[in-house]
C-alpha cells in the first residue's frame, strides 16, 4: 500500500528538531536529557558565540519574497473510528509491534507493505512505524529520532495523533529533509512512546556509513525568541546560505539555489539544521518570521574548537 506523506512542521527538527528538541522532550516525557551550551546573539556588535562560534547579527531592512520551504513530514495511514460500543470492547490495549523502516520512493510515497533492512545514500524519506492489531481509542504517539551526529541527544521531538481502530493498522512517521535533500548518511534511530511507556524501537543505517566528519562540520540548532518578551517564536525561518552569498545577494534575488540549508522554527521556537555546516567556513544566516524584522548575519562561521552539536540562541525584535 502506497501513501503520500502529508507535508507538517516537524518539532530538529526537522526541520527530519530537528536535539534540538530537548524543551519539548522533557516536556513530554518528564524526563531530563543533557543540553549543550546555548550560545545567545543579540544587538549588531561583533561577538564571539561561544567557543569557536562566531556571527554578528543585524536588523535587515530589505523587503523579501522568500522561496517555499518544505517542512518534514509525518503521515499515517488512515483510521476508523470506533463507533460499535462492542467492537470498543473488545479492544482494550494498544499493542506495538517490532519497528519496521517502510520502503520509500524519490516521489514521497511509502509502501508500509514493504520493509527494509537499510537505506540507499540519497534517500529523501525514512519511514519508521509498527503495526499493531487495534487501537481502543485515539492516542498521541509521541516520536523521538536521533542520529549519530547529535550523540545521546534526540535530533527530533514530535507528537502524533494514532486514531482509534477496531482492526489491525499500521502507523508510520514520515521523515523528510525540510529543504528536501537527501538525509544524512549514517545511524538513525527511533523510539515511538505512549505517555512515559516505549511502544517501540529501532535503528536502521543510510548509506552504510556516516557522512559527517565531527572534526570538519558540525551540527547547528538552537531556539528563535522575541527579544522583548524572552518568548519563543514559533513558525520563524532560519536560512543558511551558501558560501559567497550574502544577505544582499539572497534578498535581492532570493533563489533556493543560495540556499545551503533551510528549516523552521517548532511551537517551542526551536530549530535544527539536518545539514551539516564545514568548519571555519563563512556562512550567510538570516531569520525571517511574520510580523518580526529579519535578523541575519554575514558571518556565522564555526571553529574547529567547537563542540557539535553547535547551539546558537538569537532574538528577534517585532515591527
Amino acid at each position: 500500500m502506497k501513501e503520500r506523506l502529508t507535508a507538517i512542521m516537524i518539532r530538529i527538527a526537522s526541520d527530519i528538531r530537528i536535539a534540538s528538541r530537548l524543551c519539548a522532550l522533557a516536556c513530554l516525557l518528564a524526563i531530563s536529557l543533557p543540553q549543550a551550551m546555548p550560545v545567545m546573539a543579540r544587538g549588531s556588535s561583533p561577538a564571539s558565540l561561544g567557543r569557536g562560534v562566531q556571527a554578528d547579527f543585524t536588523d535587515v531592512t530589505a523587503e523579501i519574497s522568500l522561496p517555499r520551504v518544505i517542512d518534514v513530514g509525518a503521515a499515517t495511514s488512515p483510521r476508523t473510528h470506533l463507533s460499535d460500543p462492542h467492537l470498543a470492547a473488545a479492544c482494550t490495549k494498544l499493542s506495538a509491534g517490532k519497528t519496521a523502516w517502510f520502503a520509500s520512493d524519490a516521489d514521497g510515497n511509502v509502501d508500509t507493505g514493504l520493509s527494509v533492512d537499510a537505506y540507499d545514500e540519497g534517500v529523501t524519506i525514512l519511514a519508521p512505524g509498527f503495526k499493531y492489531a487495534c487501537a481502543p481509542k485515539d492516542v498521541d504517539i509521541v516520536v523521538i529520532i536521533y542520529n549519530e551526529s547529535y550523540g545521546d541527544q534526540p535530533a527530533l521531538v514530535d507528537k502524533h495523533t494514532l486514531r482509534a481502530s477496531p482492526g489491525a493498522g499500521v502507523f508510520y512517521y514520515g521523515l523528510t529533509t525540510p529543504d528536501g535533500q537527501p538525509l544524512q548518511n549514517g545511524q538513525w534511530r527511533v523510539a515511538f512512546y505512549l505517555g512515559k511507556t516505549v511502544l517501540s524501537t529501532g535503528e536502521v543505517v543510510v548509506g552504510g556509513k556516516t557522512s559527517m566528519d565531527a572534526t570538519q562540520q558540525a551540527v547547528l540548532q538552537g531556539t528563535i525568541k522575541d527579544l522583548r518578551t524572552g518568548k519563543p517564536v514559533a513558525g520563524a525561518r532560519v536560512f543558511i546560505l551558501n558560501p559567497g552569498v550574502t544577505i544582499a545577494d539572497f534578498t535581492s534575488d532570493a533563489r533556493n539555489e543560495a540556499i545551503y540549508a533551510q528549516t523552521r522554527t517548532d511551537d517551542q521556537g526551536q530549530y535544527a539544521l539536518w545539514k551539516p555546516l564545514d568548519r571555519n567556513t563563512t556562512y550567510a544566516m538570516l531569520i525571517a518570521a511574520d510580523g518580526y524584522k529579519l535578523r541575519g548575519a554575514n558571518n556565522l562561521t564555526i571553529g574547529s574548537d567547537a563542540e557539535t552539536p553547535v547551539t546558537l540562541d538569537v532574538q528577534i525584535i517585532k515591527k
